[in-house]
């Protein structure tokens, strides 16, 4: 009868270096095509902000990447819980300098919305400090089942998030 030995558990040690290998290409190429992508995102956001400060009044999102454009929650009423497979938390900072000759016309109000037990959470701030415009959005979500009874509540907490997620800065050309 063949003897196994109890150290050498995992897949043959030539699996395991093609893995280590194939991993090592495939994050360094995702590296490679993520620098690649944020540097034409940025020479774009430029872009599109130029193009935006060329007409008298302008509607500025400023959550460039927005967290949430709409409700994800549409049924009137849930049968089933709502299961997330893992806990979530965004933090967005941006900070604006506003080009000479605009000036803020109309800001959104700040928000803090909370789910009814408090697992949810999500504040939205923007601070106005002579041309400069910061906005500090936070999301954060530690639960991961909610029941049917609880749907109304989460359905309603992402409605204000989204509304948020799409106000606008107004700006006016002097």
């Amino acid at each position: 009868m063949p003897h196994h030995s109890e150290e050498n558990t995992g897949p043959p040690k030539t699996v395991r270096n093609l893995f280590l290998a194939e991993s090592s290409i495939i994050g360094t190429g995702a590296f490679l095509l993520g620098s690649l992508v944020g540097t034409g995102l940025s020479g774009l956001v430029n872009q599109v902000v130029k193009n935006i400060f060329e007409v008298p009044h302008t509607y500025l999102n400023p959550l460039i990447f927005l967290h949430t454009e709409k409700n994800p929650f549409t049924q009137a009423e849930r049968k089933l819980p709502v299961e997330y497979p893992f806990t979530d938390q965004v933090v967005l900072s941006v900070n604006l300098t506003l080009p000479e000759g605009y000036t803020v016309d109309e800001l959104p109000k700040p928000l803090l919305a909370r789910t009814e037990d408090k697992q949810g959470m999500c504040r939205y701030v923007l601070e106005q400090k002579e041309n400069k415009l910061t906005i500090n959005y936070t999301f954060s979500s530690s639960k991961l089942l909610y029941l049917p009874e609880e749907y109304p509540g989460l359905q309603n907490f992402w409605k204000v998030i989204a509304e948020k997620n799409n106000e606008t800065v107004v700006l006016k050309k002097l």
